[in-house]
């Protein structure tokens, strides 16, 4: 899952720009989570977070009131959260803290301290939502694919291993009795 890691994405964009590697890496930690602990989306605008360490998922209720799970991170990766273009779209509006996370809230102020220019940050936001697109494409491959496949899909791509059975099968789309007999076998 390396196209992810937001260090390797933002100097691949700057030019190897190690000095912008070393500014990320000191960006000011904002909020510190407990595991389990929820952050709620505030705002109707985009929110970026950038993950120091933790893993994170991002999640919303459905009309029936059950945890539908969208995306998951890790360190040094950027979170996104925002309105999908179209109102009948559901996108994440929560954060959960699968274990401890620091995270520091990337924001227009956020790249003025950081020294970047409006077109590196122009650079950024678009790196920001290719990212994006790019777990929901993924997301999406694996909702299409028989539930076995996509399991060993979804190992290949994400951190299985620190995932709880439940929010993975959620992310999946399956039961978790369907991915608790996968496991098994």
């Amino acid at each position: 899952m390396s196209e992810h890691n937001l260090i390797e994405a933002i100097l691949a964009a700057y030019d190897k720009d190690e000095a912008l590697a070393e500014l990320l890496n000191r960006m000011p930690v904002n909020r510190t989570l407990r595991k389990g602990q929820i952050l709620c989306k505030d705002t109707d605008r985009p929110q970026a977070f950038f993950v120091h360490n933790g893993t994170v998922k991002g999640f919303y209720y459905d009309e029936n009131g059950r945890e539908r799970v969208t995306r998951f991170w890790r360190d040094r990766q950027i979170i996104l959260l925002t309105n999908a273009q179209q109102d009948d779209i559901a996108t994440a509006d929560h954060l959960q803290a699968l274990e401890c996370a620091r995270l520091s809230v990337f924001t227009q102020a956020t790249a003025l301290r950081l020294g970047l220019t409006q077109l590196q940050t122009a650079r950024f936001a678009a790196r920001i939502l290719l990212l994006d697109r790019n777990l929901g494409e993924l997301k999406a491959h694996l909702c299409a694919m028989p539930a076995r496949q996509a399991y060993a899909e979804f190992q290949h791509h994400f951190f299985a291993y620190k995932l709880p059975l439940r929010d993975t099968a959620s992310f999946l789309g399956i039961t978790p009795q369907t991915l608790s007999e996968i496991r098994k076998k």
